[in-house]
């Protein structure tokens, strides 16, 4: 095993060992029981496509591909307005670090560094809808929990 894999062996291990370490601190009975509401879906929903904004942002920045630089300069936008929905919601604190956490797991998810394709299919549609409506996509997790 060469010391390039080796080296990125163990930085996925240790970004999926923070990110359990995240999550299980916040898996507290109360947030479990919120985030199970129709608001705490939508908080949640929020808060992953602030992530996913966010970290597409940073990886088509780091291509560094001139034609590229606007659709990341618009992702990081999306990504603060999802940002600023989801703190509207809750504490400032727990959404970055909420943020933090989905981030861990989407870059613990994906093929390689660049690889957008598993993100985009499935946040693309889910996250295009809350930004364009909030509101209806709350009244879509209202509808959900019955």
């Amino acid at each position: 095993m060469s010391k390039t894999t080796l080296l990125t062996v163990v930085s996925i291990l240790a970004l999926l060992a923070i990110s359990f370490v995240v999550m299980r601190s916040m898996s507290t009975p109360q947030n479990t029981a919120a985030d199970a509401s129709a608001e705490g879906r939508w908080l949640q929903e929020t808060i992953q496509c602030a992530a996913y904004y966010d970290l597409s942002a940073q990886i088509l920045s780091g291509m560094d591909v001139p034609q590229m630089a606007a659709v990341a300069g618009r992702l990081a936008g999306s990504a603060q307005q999802a940002r600023a929905l989801a703190q509207a919601k809750a504490d400032t604190s727990e959404v970055e670090q909420r943020i933090l956490a989905a981030q861990s797991e989407m870059r613990a998810a994906m093929p390689n560094a660049q690889s957008l394709g598993p993100l985009m299919t499935q946040y693309k549609g889910p996250c295009q809808s809350l930004m364009s409506d909030p509101d209806a996509r709350m009244a879509y997790w209202e509808q959900q929990a019955g």
